[in-house]
């Protein structure tokens, strides 16, 4: 039954943890008569197990956590749901006090349980503020998680809230040292600041330490089923990479950043778009004052609806460089949708302007290491992206071989589309007829 169907239970929640009776609600916190029952969900919001917790103060020698048999250990809560600037803590019933403080705060459920995939789920929430445990694996631990969130692309700050200690005491019984509500928030604000004036975490060998890897089988019976749900019918999927390369000068830019954004805009596209929608677009080769925009206005899409990618440092504005990146693009994105505006999808004209100099483009693993976050946030987000790529002037070798670049750029793609001159254009190279042809689908 809910924790809020038993009077004695919220009372025993504020009197041992400081939990509130609105964290317990939006959190969907149970109570079986002993212990308290907190629901575990995945990136996708399904329930995948829960924990039962019991008070320190009630419990004796018993057990204070016990996971249900077949529950799976995740983020609590799932981060997914969260906006950024959040607190990663260690152990759910900390999350719990630290959100009842009023922090944004995410459970690691144990400091040996981190995964790295972790790392990805969380980096779009950046600024990141890590409060360890204080003991050796508690700060161990926080060393880890940050480096991994760190090369994800999120900005990581860790705050030890009492150095001297190495007793296993954390923030969340730091909080419940509060008496009453006010006293609880305050405490939280305290804890914010305090972590705002810390340096941002860098390793000092710019290499994260090894964390413990895992690997488990799934049965196929466990995986769910879904068919392909098409942005362009047959030729854009959501939820993967789709290279539209031509030669130079064909106009692939304007078919991608103006003509197809123009119909994603106005939901005119034959696909499967609920109705008009956004699109993101970071292009390195035209201007957009004089170029890009102009070509969208020409081709009548809802300048409201398209997003130019801006990305700034300490000296002005910079490049966007993937896969870095990619972490503040999921962030961007998410922020985007939570304030009316459906992105679906992001075009990066040409790809090779976004890769840095460490990926060599001609090495089939390199390229396909520097795109798979890229492929796994159009998976995350349910999103089509389309990279913009060129062909080489090999004009005998087919197609597909000559998309610019290795061949881990067709590889690591779902749909490869060739813009090319239409050869019964009675103009020839002086015409304006193009073809469309879809070299590969995957």
């Amino acid at each position: 039954m809910s924790v809020l169907g038993d009077p004695l239970a919220l009372d025993v929640a504020w009197r041992t943890r400081r939990w509130t009776r609105a964290v317990l609600e939006d959190i969907g916190v149970g109570f079986d008569s002993e212990r308290y029952v907190l629901p575990v969900r995945d990136a996708d919001g399904a329930l995948v197990g829960t924990v039962r917790y019991l008070p320190p103060q009630l419990r004796g020698e018993q057990v204070k956590l016990t996971a249900d048999k077949g529950s799976r250990r995740e983020l609590f809560p799932a981060p997914e749901s969260e906006a950024p600037d959040v607190v990663l803590v260690e152990g759910e019933a900390t999350a719990l006090t630290a959100r009842s403080a009023g922090l944004a705060a995410i459970a690691v459920p144990g400091s040996g349980a981190w995964r790295p995939e972790w790392a990805r789920r969380l980096a779009p929430l950046s600024p990141i503020l890590i409060v360890p445990d204080c003991d050796d694996v508690g700060r161990g631990a926080a060393r880890t998680w940050a480096a991994e969130l760190h090369a994800a692309g999120a900005v990581v700050r860790i705050l030890d809230i009492a150095p001297e200690r190495s007793d296993g005491y954390d923030v969340g019984d730091l909080l419940a040292e509060a008496s009453t509500p006010d006293e609880l928030r305050r405490a939280g604000r305290l804890i914010l600041a305090r972590g705002a004036d810390l340096r941002p975490f860098a390793p000092s060998n710019g290499r994260p330490p090894p964390s413990k890897r895992q690997l488990r089988s799934l049965s196929a019976l466990q995986i769910r089923s879904e068919r392909v749900h098409w942005l362009w019918a047959l030729r854009v999927a959501f939820r993967g990479l789709t290279v539209v390369a031509g030669e130079k000068g064909l106009g692939k830019s304007i078919a991608t950043n103006a003509w197809l954004t123009a119909q994603i805009t106005r939901g005119m596209l034959d696909g499967e778009l609920p109705g008009p929608s956004d699109v993101l677009i970071a292009t390195a080769e035209d201007d957009w004052r004089s170029v890009v925009k102009p070509r969208l206005m020409a081709h009548g899409a809802d300048l409201g609806r398209v997003f130019r990618i801006v990305v700034e440092d300490d000296v002005g504005e910079v490049l966007l460089t993937l896969p870095d990146d990619v972490g503040r693009l999921e962030a961007e994105i998410r922020r985007l949708r939570s304030e009316g505006h459906p992105v679906r999808l992001l075009v990066v004209d040409p790809i090779g302007a976004f890769l840095p100099e460490t990926v060599d483009s001609h090495r089939d693993a390199s390229v396909r290491r520097a795109l798979a976050p890229l492929a796994a946030l159009a998976e995350r987000l349910d999103l089509a992206i389309i990279v913009v790529a060129h062909l080489t002037k090999e004009a005998t070798a087919r197609y597909i071989a000559r998309v610019s670049g290795s061949a881990g750029l067709v590889n690591a793609s779902r749909s490869v589309l060739i813009f090319a001159r239409d050869p019964n254009d009675t103009e020839g190279e002086q015409g304006y007829d193009r073809l469309i042809v879809q070299v590969a689908s995957n």
